[in-house]
């Protein structure tokens, strides 16, 4: 799972920049839309920027965080370094199961804020 998680991180690089120049244009798209907001009823538009944001938010952090991953336990290596190992890479499964479950609420927040 890691492993195939890296492939896609490594093909997103070149999306990395282009993802926090967005994030700093929908950013800015939010403040506007929250200084020019009514206290009565949210706009679209600040819905949208919002999600928006936080979208590109958690592509960039899914490129950088999986852009290195621990290396597979080699059974050469001693009983400690081998459980060390382990351990960090269950700390990355660990990471990618709160990815997995970020990117599940943001689909959820997405639909409850586009269907208003």
């Amino acid at each position: 799972m890691l492993f195939r998680l890296h492939q896609l991180a490594r093909r997103l690089w070149p999306l990395r920049r282009a993802c926090l120049a967005l994030v700093l244009v929908s950013a800015v798209m939010l403040m506007f839309f929250t200084l020019s907001e009514t206290p009565a009823a949210p706009s679209r538009g600040l819905r949208l920027s919002l999600l928006f944001t936080l979208w590109m938010l958690l592509l960039y952090s899914f490129i950088h965080v999986f852009q290195r991953i621990p290396s597979p336990v080699l059974p050469a290596l001693p009983w400690w370094e081998r459980a060390r190992q382990r351990v960090y890479l269950w700390c990355y499964y660990l990471l990618a199961v709160c990815v997995l479950v970020a990117a599940l609420l943001l689909v959820n927040v997405s639909l409850k804020l586009w269907l208003l």
